[in-house]
């Protein structure tokens, strides 16, 4: 009966064991995918940063056409508000000019920007 007991306490140690290591194998698993995903962020800050800082800097003209009414404004004012619909799509590879008219085009009513300050629509 003695020795059951001590089997069996052998095999609770030795599933402990296990137990452990395997957490300690999760716990490096985790600890290297935190520092991927630090320098992940570190490199998405620094693009912010960079978009942000040409967006400011440039003059450059944009035409908007808001569900066919155009408008002309330039980057600097549409960046002048961090966090808005305008920061993020010209901060977006993704939101290009039609290649015909060099317009921005947003499927909206013209409504949609009476709401901006009039600085915005040139």
């Amino acid at each position: 009966m003695l020795q059951q007991a001590r089997t069996l306490v052998q095999s609770a140690i030795e599933a402990l064991v296990a137990v452990e290591d395997s957490l300690l194998q999760r716990e490096m698993e985790l600890n290297t995918q935190q520092e991927q995903i630090a320098e992940q962020r570190a490199e998405f800050e620094q693009r912010t940063m960079k978009h942000e800082g040409e967006a400011f800097k440039s003059t450059e003209k944009i035409v908007l056409n808001v569900g066919g009414t155009v408008f002309e404004t330039t980057k600097s004012t549409l960046m002048a508000e961090s966090d808005t619909f305008f920061s993020c799509m010209v901060h977006s590879d993704a939101w290009q000019p039609d290649p015909q008219t060099g317009q921005f085009f947003i499927d909206r009513d013209p409504l949609f920007v009476r709401d901006i300050p009039v600085k915005i629509i040139l």
